[in-house]
């Protein structure tokens, strides 16, 4: 995959970054961390932009956990219908892949 070299700016303050994350991607998360920082320094007037890169490294720490939870029960729910179905199937005598067919032997 290719190396993309982005110029971005956070709390004011310019960034060259070199990434293999689709540019608009990559800019999306930039813009989702900019505004998390800028809801942060309205809550808490006052706080160190390096306090606020913290809470809102936490914040979205704490959403991509929440996300990987989410994303692993709905794995597991599809699995879990799969087998269903796959029982239900076999219970109505439908002919499993590669099994032999009635009358072949």
């Amino acid at each position: 995959m290719p190396w993309h070299l982005l110029e971005v700016t956070l709390q004011g303050k310019t960034f060259t970054l070199r990434t293999e994350t689709d540019p608009e991607q990559f800019l999306k998360a930039v813009a989702d961390a900019e505004n998390r920082l800028k809801a942060l320094e309205a809550q808490l007037p006052g706080l160190s932009p390096h306090k606020a890169a913290l809470l809102a490294l936490l914040q979205s720490s704490e959403d991509c956990l929440a996300a990987r939870r989410a994303l692993g029960e709905y794995r597991d729910s599809v699995r879990q219908r799969a087998r269903m179905i796959l029982d239900a199937v076999g219970r109505a005598g439908i002919v499993k892949e590669g099994a032999a067919l009635p009358g072949e032997g």
